[in-house]
């Protein structure tokens, strides 16, 4: 299974499949989108993290920056 169709699998909504080919199509690895191919982040969240990455703000492995921003995307998607 490729890693569109586990998106699908996992339940993923249209923009949020968009978002996760839109960061194959502009060049990031499986490790970078991982960072926000995540079912709790809405397609606009999963946007912002991947523009970051393709504009090269922050890096694919995990810094404790990133597990700070995903927190805050996270619980702000709770409010």
């Amino acid at each position: 299974m490729d890693y569109i169709e586990e998106c699908k699998a996992k339940g993923f909504d249209n923009m949020q499949i968009h978002e996760v080919e839109e960061g194959f199509r502009h060049g990031l690895n499986g490790d970078q989108v991982d960072l926000y191919a995540d079912i709790d982040f809405d397609h606009l969240q999963m946007q912002e993290i991947r523009l970051g990455l393709q504009d090269g703000l922050v890096h694919w492995k995990k810094s404790e920056k990133q597990k700070r921003l995903i927190k805050i995307l996270r619980l702000q998607r709770q409010l």
